[in-house]
């Protein structure tokens, strides 16, 4: 008999703290009378803009890269550009093309470099160049 009123008054504590943790009040957001109003901003431009040109030889393709700087201030870039050679729209080489640790570049100054290829096999190719995360492509036939 003690047993079954330990018992009840058990399931009646559990039932009573379980019932207190479920509640849950939610408070809505204050309305706010003032409207809201965004102002138009500029969209920015990317910093740099990539150009590719590619000069392919007898032996040797030539894969010149041209990146300039859009911004209206100096900008610092840290490394030198990395490159992916896709054959037949597959990974055919990976690589860098290391500079000094930084260069700055003023608005509108241009950084030229080049990388050249020897003895490429016959196939289509896709150069992609990146640098300082701006990407320039081209494609090109080797025959």
């Amino acid at each position: 008999m003690i047993l079954m009123r330990y018992a009840i008054l058990g399931v009646l504590s559990i039932s009573i703290f379980l019932a207190g943790c479920s509640k849950s009040e939610v408070t809505p957001p204050e309305s706010s009378a003032k409207p809201v109003f965004s102002t138009p901003k500029e969209v920015a431009l990317p910093a740099m803009q990539g150009i590719v040109t590619v000069d392919n030889g007898l032996k040797e393709t030539k894969v010149t890269y041209t990146f300039t700087n859009q911004t209206k201030d100096k900008i610092t870039v840290i490394g030198g550009a990395k490159y992916t050679l896709l054959k037949d729209q597959a990974v055919f080489e990976l690589g860098a093309v290391a500079i000094k640790d930084y260069l700055d570049l003023e608005p509108g100054q241009s950084y030229t470099d080049s990388k050249s290829f020897t003895n490429l096999p016959q196939g289509d190719y896709l150069i992609e160049v990146t640098w300082n995360k701006t990407k320039a492509t081209a494609a090109f036939n080797r025959s």
